[in-house]
């Protein structure tokens, strides 16, 4: 509060100095220089005001990059395998806003590509406590939040398929993506919850037509003897993405059962 005070106070020492010189008759001009001396110490505590204002958070204002921009440049780092470079962005980034559940979902993919997944789990749940507390703002959210969904891909790699269904099962009703219901048919798959499959990969199919759905449903059409569906599928998959390798692979195991050498 005093440095908000300095320059007011300098000012009224410079006319209460010009008056007692006048009076004096030494001149009031020498009386305002003699009482305006204060001006420096004024002008000293002016710039610290203006600092103390652009100051933010420990770092200066003027050159403090934003939650946004950490977070972005984290993300290329994540991208580019940088991910010491990343989570030390997002660590910054949560510095600056420790309620936002997009930087702990984010630093929690870095942690999880890591297997670090104790940590990573650590933020996921971090980010699913703050986005049930506001879950009117994050629910059609643009961003395309969704914890539960990486949540569950940590569980499936360290063999908890039974929390891994749950979190695609929650991810499904929080976020629809096709990606959730890819991850939830391949996961029925591997428990040999066929027919959960086939639907979970019509959905993904119905959102996002993929190579990899087309695919992926056309091996569980095999594992089922359903020959030609599985054919079909794999026609789809040639075309969408006809340099897939696999595709092949699988096509030839129909043909194979089928006869056909």
């Amino acid at each position: 509060m005093m440095e908000y005070l300095i320059v007011p106070l300098a000012i009224c020492t410079g006319i209460f100095f010009a008056v007692r010189f006048h009076e004096q008759d030494r001149g009031w001009g020498w009386g305002l220089l003699y009482g305006l001396f204060l001006w420096p110490v004024a002008l000293v505590h002016v710039l610290v005001i203006a600092i103390s204002v652009l100051f933010s958070r420990g770092g200066f204002a003027l050159f403090e990059r934003s939650t946004v921009s950490y977070i972005e440049t984290g993300i290329k780092h994540m991208m580019n395998e940088k991910y010491d470079e990343a989570i030390k962005d997002f660590d910054r980034a949560s510095e600056l806003d420790p309620e936002s559940p997009h930087i702990y979902e984010v630093r929690g993919r870095t942690y999880a590509l890591q297997s670090r997944y104790d940590n990573a789990i650590e933020d996921f749940n971090r980010a699913i406590e703050s986005v049930n507390e506001n879950i009117e703002i994050y629910i059609d959210d643009s961003y395309e939040l969704n914890p539960y969904y990486y949540r569950g891909l940590v569980w499936v790699e360290l063999n908890e398929y039974d929390r891994a269904l749950k979190d695609f099962s929650k991810a499904v009703e929080f976020n629809p993506e096709p990606e959730v219901y890819l991850a939830r048919a391949q996961l029925h798959t591997e428990l040999r919850k066929y027919k959960r499959a086939l639907e979970d990969y019509e959905e993904a199919i119905s959102r996002s037509p993929t190579a990899d759905a087309y695919l992926s449903r056309g091996r569980v059409h095999l594992k089922l003897g359903a020959h030609d569906r599985a054919l079909n599928d794999f026609e789809v998959a040639f075309k969408l993405d006809p340099i897939q390798p696999n595709t092949h692979i699988d096509a030839a195991a129909v043909h194979y059962a089928k006869g056909d050498f």
